[in-house]
């Protein structure tokens, strides 16, 4: 199995994902390679030092994304270390939720916390 199959796999199963098939079978690239979700997922990988992200890369992520009325992402893996790429206003949602549901358990221990008190 190639690197690249081992990854899209790996992110497939480790998301809920599907593979989309034969993404990578056009001369433009394809339609994604995961579908987790609401994000249609482009997946890059190497076992070299790097892969090079470009706004060209970056773009075609985001319009095949957006025509699916999806979210776009670009997963890498880089010797097996993976990271993912969002667009900023999701990673931004994706902190905010974080605090709100630090903050609500904040809460939910201080309300533990009271009712301990009162008995």
């Amino acid at each position: 199995m190639k690197v690249w199959e081992k990854a899209e796999q790996h992110i497939a199963k480790t998301l809920g994902g599907r593979l989309v098939a034969g993404s990578g079978s056009s001369p433009m690239g394809g339609r994604g390679d995961v579908r987790a979700g609401r994000f249609l997922i482009e997946v890059k990988s190497t076992t070299g030092r790097g892969i090079r992200v470009t706004d060209k890369l970056l773009d075609k992520t985001a319009q095949r994304a957006t025509k699916e009325g999806l979210d776009p992402a670009l997963a890498l893996d880089v010797n097996g270390k993976y990271w993912v790429a969002v667009p900023f206003d999701w990673f931004a949602r994706i902190v905010r939720a974080q605090q709100m549901m630090d903050e609500l358990k904040k809460q939910n221990k201080g309300e533990k916390k009271d009712a301990r008190q009162k008995k």
